[in-house]
């Protein structure tokens, strides 16, 4: 079943696609595609905020200008900030005294400087799919909405979400080769963090 891009999910969600087109996006929701409903709830907000408000808020904004920009998550002008893993339920430090394989969702969690990456990796509704939750805070434990995220293997981009009110986030996509998470948290900067991280060191940027 074809995708859509999401001017078509706000074009529906304005009521501005032929009908035609609507049976097949109703079809296609009906569907159950993740991705599909993801942008079709979206669009919805980004339609009641136009609507609302004559000037969009500043992190809907700089969400659309991502979604409708490059296709690279990192232009070259954009800064990627130095991260740190600092947990992982996979590392042999947090599996002490446990015997066999630790089965269930995987843990982890990033600093940068300003921000802490909370992760959370489990199996998605179909084998071998990858279902990914996250939320991003400041340091001083601020949520950070309206951020561009994207699921990446190599330069292919398999999923993408905006942060809500709280920061939160959550994507689902086949598992194909090593992955990457990008945010672009603001004009200038990006975090950047493999997905595949199987040494289990764990380092923390010092406080500033």
């Amino acid at each position: 079943m074809p995708h859509f891009e999401l001017w078509q999910w706000i074009d529906f969600a304005r009521g501005l696609e032929a009908e035609a087109w609507r049976t097949r996006m109703r079809q296609h929701l009906a569907f159950g595609c993740l991705d599909g409903d993801l942008q079709a709830r979206t669009a919805r907000a980004l339609a009641a905020l136009a609507a609302a408000a004559p000037e969009p808020p500043v992190a809907v904004v700089r969400a659309a200008k991502a979604l409708f920009g490059r296709r690279r998550p990192v232009p070259a002008s954009a800064r990627v900030l130095p991260v740190r893993l600092v947990f992982d339920s996979l590392a042999p430090a947090a599996r002490l005294g446990v015997r066999g394989p630790v089965r269930g969702a995987r843990h982890m969690v990033f600093y940068t400087v300003d921000y802490a990456l909370d992760l959370r990796m489990d199996q998605g509704r179909k084998p071998g799919d990858l279902l990914l939750m996250g939320q991003i805070v400041s340091r001083r434990q601020e949520p950070v909405p309206g951020v561009p995220a994207l699921l990446m293997s190599d330069t292919r981009v398999l999923s993408r979400a905006l942060t809500g009110a709280l920061g939160e986030f959550s994507m689902q996509c086949a598992q194909e080769g090593p992955l990457k998470l990008c945010l672009r948290v603001s004009a200038e900067e990006s975090i950047e963090v493999s997905l595949d991280q199987r040494d289990g060191t764990m380092e923390a940027l010092p406080e500033r």
